[in-house]
């Protein structure tokens, strides 16, 4: 297994700022920034996610946010609208392969009509808490909702969502609070609960694996299949596990990564709120309590850098690899971590301002000549600099 190094950063709030790069020394990532400057109704950023169409959505405390990338709209029930959103409270998002957006809030979930900004209630059976903490729609275009008892799927004969256990789905039921909700590469729903432990369904034979207590909490707050297949679980105070052998309960196990108070080289937090692969850089990125972790998969000892932050809620990588970070109090952040494809030469010639240079030739011995303003021609020689 590799190696994990593992650098911390954190946010200074600014509407654009920058932070040294660990995996290129001396590069910096530069962050925008989205706020209530810009037109956010709230800096409480819950979920952020990106529809089928491009466009980002916000969760936020005080409404459904759209950004198009160069304004905010905003849909909340303060609109003079006959068709509002259920809750302010938005916690989160999908959309499904029809176009239909689907908004988990505080107040039940809702089916939101993009072409004509009309919102739908819809019905969940069987239950008392309204409450919806995560959203999945699965490549075969089916809906299932975390609430806090249990796990519920939509029937679109019933135009309702209705416990899974009514639905036959699963050899047991899942009646625990559920906070995390992700379909893997093979197909497997993985299921995360607060205080529960954590569930695998296998919809081709119809089974529910509940695996063995992870941590003193039995917490699996959230769960994440990275790149190479590997399955993340974050947790509410224990730290973030790697699952070993995730499929075969046999010879199942796991790596903790904790944060310890006395050691710089630790994970940020032990309330892990959400995870994210940067595909351009090998790194994963690990939303906490207290900040942002990231994580480099290396053959090297670990190297941990921290700075203070914001509670850090929601971690997507978009479809340009743009990286996008929502926080509480902070509003939201992106930042593109590929490399720049153009290299900066220091060239200093006595008495001449850089920006006098005009013109640029490269010959076969790899001589650099350059045409400097009224002073005429300088040669730099590149092997020797």
């Amino acid at each position: 297994m590799d190696t994990l190094r593992t650098i911390i950063l954190t946010f200074l709030l600014f509407g654009y700022t920058a932070f040294l790069y660990p995996n290129h020394a001396g590069a910096e990532l530069n962050f925008q920034l989205l706020t209530t400057t810009h037109g956010l109704p709230t800096n409480e950023i819950q979920q952020v996610y990106q529809d089928k169409e491009g466009f980002i959505w916000l969760a936020t405390r005080n409404g459904l946010c759209k950004y198009d990338g160069y304004q905010i709209t905003v849909y909340n029930s303060n609109q003079f609208k006959s068709a509002k959103i259920s809750s302010n409270n938005v916690y989160c998002i999908a959309d499904d392969n029809n176009g239909t957006l689907w908004i988990g809030t505080d107040n039940g979930v809702d089916r939101f009509n993009k072409l004509s900004g009309k919102f739908e209630p819809v019905d969940i059976q069987n239950t008392t808490h309204n409450g919806v903490s995560c959203i999945l729609v699965t490549r075969n275009n089916e809906i299932w909702i975390g609430l806090d008892d249990g796990l519920f799927r939509f029937d679109p004969k019933e135009n309702a969502f209705i416990h899974h256990s009514l639905q036959q789905i699963g050899d047991l039921a899942i009646t625990a609070s559920v906070k995390s909700i992700i379909e893997d590469s093979s197909g497997e729903i993985w299921v995360g609960t607060q205080d529960s432990g954590l569930f695998r369904y296998s919809p081709s034979k119809n089974i529910i694996h509940a695996y063995p207590k992870l941590n003193q909490r039995n917490s699996a707050h959230v769960i994440y299949e990275d790149s190479k297949k590997k399955i993340w679980v974050g947790t509410y105070g224990e730290g973030l596990h790697l699952l070993e052998y995730p499929y075969d309960l046999n010879n199942f196990h796991w790596q903790t990564f904790r944060h310890q108070a006395n050691d710089p080289e630790s994970l940020s937090d032990d309330i892990v709120f959400d995870i994210c692969e940067d595909l351009n850089t090998n790194s994963l990125w690990i939303g906490t309590r207290s900040g942002l972790s990231l994580m480099e998969y290396s053959h090297q000892n670990e190297r941990i850098k921290k700075l203070l932050a914001y509670e850090v809620n929601s971690i997507i990588r978009d479809n340009k690899d743009n990286i996008w970070i929502g926080t509480i109090g902070g509003g939201v952040f992106s930042t593109n971590t590929k490399e720049s494809k153009f290299d900066f030469i220091n060239l200093e010639i006595p008495g001449i301002a850089p920006r006098a240079i005009r013109s640029v030739l490269l010959d076969s011995d790899h001589n650099m000549w350059l045409g400097v303003g009224t002073y005429g021609v300088a040669v730099h020689d590149r092997k020797t600099g």
